[in-house]
């Protein structure tokens, strides 16, 4: 008579064990680090192909980048009184797509306004930029995205031509600015005190770094804005 009680406790012993063991695995599963290596566990064949792939899409997503002035958005706003806030945005837009044609590592950080972009460029890749041309197209980026101010056919004429200038120095430099990489253009300021840390992706157009500095004017990407290291 006290043998099935027995089995019965047994058999509810087996069953929680069974349920922690598979609890255990599971969460010692999802702790696991994942491997974030583009290719990982392919032939160099494999992996060149797998590249390739990624830089096919990459220049088709910027010769095929969606804009403010498309036939069909220019018949719908032609009237509009920021048809040349579109336009101009559109003309900018022209800046990052030159640069990341010449070379990938050279984009634009999300979030990052179209002066800071211009003066990390001019830090880091391209000094011969003139601070002025830099200034001045970072005003008019603002000024045609946010300021109240009218916007019109004189403030885009003259967009217009700094830009062409730029373009028409990227081309001249782009041997030079082939050469860098994403490690180069994104290190360190001044008054960092830490050192980089890459993550690399098995090529340095997949390099990507972490950072943290001091400089409440640096703008490189934080690991947590809003906590800064202390001296």
């Amino acid at each position: 008579m006290n043998i099935l009680p027995e089995r019965f406790v047994l058999i509810i012993l087996a069953i929680f064990f069974q349920r922690q063991i598979f609890r255990v695995r599971n969460n010692h599963s999802l702790r696991r680090e994942a491997i974030n290596d583009i290719g990982y566990g392919l032939s160099k064949a494999e992996k060149a192909e797998l590249y390739h792939g990624i830089e096919v899409v990459r220049q088709f997503q910027l010769l095929r980048a969606p804009k403010f002035t498309e036939i069909g958005s220019m018949a719908e706003h032609a009237n509009a009184p920021y048809i040349n806030r579109m336009i101009a945005l559109d003309e900018l837009r022209e800046i990052d797509r030159q640069l990341e044609f010449i070379n990938p590592d050279l984009a634009r950080i999300a979030g990052e306004s179209t002066y800071c972009y211009l003066s990390r460029i001019r830090r880091l890749a391209l000094p011969g930029l003139s601070e002025k041309l830099v200034e001045r197209i970072g005003f008019l980026a603002e000024h045609c995205r946010y300021r109240a101010e009218p916007f019109g056919i004189t403030e885009l004429g003259e967009l217009r031509a700094l830009i062409k200038d730029i373009v028409r120095m990227f081309s001249s430099d782009a041997k030079h600015l082939r050469k860098r990489n994403e490690y180069e253009t994104q290190k360190n300021c001044k008054n960092c005190n830490l050192k980089p840390k890459r993550i690399s992706f098995k090529s340095s157009r997949f390099m990507k770094r972490q950072h943290n500095c001091n400089d409440n004017e640096c703008d490189l990407p934080l690991l947590n804005p809003d906590k800064r290291n202390e001296e």
